[in-house]
């Protein structure tokens, strides 16, 4: 699998969450991981039955070592920002990553 890792990607960790004054939360983005290699891609029907879930409608899976990753970080690839919404770590080999596409 270590092969296909074609990304460098940074992970970002939301810390200090505290309230906005009118109701609702802020936080702040700080960079937890940088230069993480690692191969994204859509999720197939495969990747929805792993995770238990129908899928969604901007959907892809990402593919790394074992690292610190927690549902809620952010996965920063050239422009392009997801959400981690499921981790999967396969007998301590690599970790399967469900994403969903922010911006």
């Amino acid at each position: 699998m270590r092969l296909l890792y074609n990304k460098k990607v940074k992970i970002i960790r939301i810390t200090s969450i505290s309230d906005d004054g009118i109701g609702g939360k802020t936080g702040v983005e700080s960079v937890h991981l940088s230069n993480v290699a690692c191969y994204i891609r859509p999720v197939t029907g495969t990747e929805r039955e792993t995770f238990k879930k129908e899928g969604y409608v901007r959907s892809f899976v990402m593919y790394c070592n074992v690292i610190d990753l927690k549902v809620k970080d952010l996965i920063v690839d050239n422009g392009n920002k997801y959400e981690i919404l499921d981790v999967v770590n396969t007998r301590n080999e690599f970790l399967i990553v469900d994403l969903s596409l922010v911006s």
